[in-house]
């Protein structure tokens, strides 16, 4: 089980995190993926119309659904860690990768943290683009 909290452009949003099964989150990705983008919403607008963060307390993942992802199935994605339980860090130190990745490897990506298991080479390897986080 990972923790984790989604939200939807329009709609009413979880705000905090709670425990989630993997075939919970692997279904929220294919839906939050088919949901209506932004622009389909009001002409002119655009962005990112769904969101996921889940962590293993590891490494905390966060899953952007934007204009194109039900076209192409490609999201962002940014991935803070490692960290340990001892770690005072912020999950905004710099430690990461970000970039984008089809729902499908998303979904193996979560799997991943789900064994806690590091996915950083698993990221590299499937990542359409992926960027070492320099915030």
């Amino acid at each position: 089980m990972l923790d984790a909290f989604h939200g939807q452009w329009h709609l009413e949003n979880q705000v905090s995190f709670t425990a989630h099964t993997l075939a919970e989150l692997n279904n929220l990705v294919k839906q939050l993926a088919a949901a209506p983008s932004v622009s389909s919403y009001r002409t002119g607008a655009s962005g990112h119309h769904a969101w996921i963060i889940a962590t293993n307390h590891e490494f905390n993942l966060e899953i952007y659904f934007g204009e194109s992802t039900g076209n192409d199935a490609v999201v962002s994605f940014v991935l803070y860690g490692p960290y340990t339980p001892e770690d005072a860090g912020s999950i905004f130190d710099g430690r990461g990768l970000s970039g984008e990745m089809t729902t499908d490897a998303v979904c193996e990506l979560l799997a991943i943290l789900d064994e806690k298991k590091s996915p950083l080479a698993f990221v590299h390897q499937s990542a359409l683009e992926v960027a070492v986080v320099t915030d």
